[in-house]
């Protein structure tokens, strides 16, 4: 009986698994704790697109190329130079910023764990200037998520 109740307890958190957002553990994979394999990134139903708003911001946007709704995500520009988060997020609808790599506001991630069809956030460049990558990870359900999703920059 208490093996039977530990089995539906683990299958439950599983489940469950982060609903508030990534954990700060995430952040240097990006890969979720959800005891599963990530999905094959050409496989991924989900865009990410980078559209500067000006010299020193850009808006953020992860969408699904078939209408396939999405429960978690984790955002980071990544630096060109050291390949760490830089940058500080907004907090949006649906979404709130986390410190990764010690930078304050460096990553955003899902307030909670509803279905989306997509989330749009405001980035503000740091003002070393560097060159950066914006990367998502993308969570459908806790077994079925991409990671490391490149996104397109569009001007």
């Amino acid at each position: 009986m208490l093996k039977t109740a530990v089995f539906f307890t683990i299958l439950a958190f599983g489940a469950y698994a982060f609903p508030n957002g990534s954990p700060t553990t995430s952040c240097e994979t990006m890969v979720p704790q959800h005891s599963a394999d990530p999905q094959p990134l050409p496989d991924s139903p989900y865009t990410v697109t980078a559209t500067a708003i000006d010299a020193d911001r850009f808006e953020v946007t992860i969408g699904s190329t078939v209408g396939a709704p999405f429960r978690g995500f984790l955002i980071q520009a990544r630096s060109a130079f050291n390949n760490t988060a830089v940058g500080s997020f907004e907090a949006a609808e649906n979404a709130k910023s986390i410190r990764c790599f010690s930078n304050v506001d460096s990553a955003s991630t899902n307030l909670d764990g509803s279905d989306k069809s997509s989330v749009t956030v405001i980035w503000n460049a740091p003002e070393s200037g560097e060159e950066v990558q914006f990367l998502a990870t993308v969570v459908q359900t806790s077994t079925i998520f991409w990671v490391r999703i490149p996104a397109t920059v569009a001007n």
